[in-house]
């Protein structure tokens, strides 16, 4: 009887393993710890380094980036998916051009 049951439990041992859930799982607390740490330790890192902006990079560039970024979350429908979406759909307005003579026409 001892045996089987030590099999079983070996086997729902293992059972957790796969599963991942091992009596080690990460607890809330920890995790948020573990986080914070890091962030400090990168913070403290990008502090200490030296580094400064690419010289390839101009102020321009970065706030342009910073406002595309900006625009994509702001008005998603707007935004081109693909290239294709940037071409503009009537080259040749015939429309517009009609318009354009008739105004031209009555001056």
């Amino acid at each position: 009887m001892k045996s089987s049951e030590q099999y079983i439990e070996s086997l729902e041992k293992k059972l957790k393993k796969v599963k991942g859930l091992s009596s080690k799982d990460v607890k809330q607390s920890e995790m948020i710890r573990s986080l914070e740490t890091c962030r400090h330790l990168q913070n403290s890192q990008y502090l200490a380094s030296n580094d400064t902006m690419n010289d390839t990079v101009t102020v321009d560039e970065v706030t342009n980036s910073m406002f595309v970024a900006m625009q994509r979350k702001l008005n998603p429908e707007k935004q081109a998916l693909n290239p294709l979406e940037l071409l503009p759909l009537v080259e040749d307005d015939v429309l517009s051009k009609q318009t354009e003579t008739q105004d031209g026409n009555l001056t």
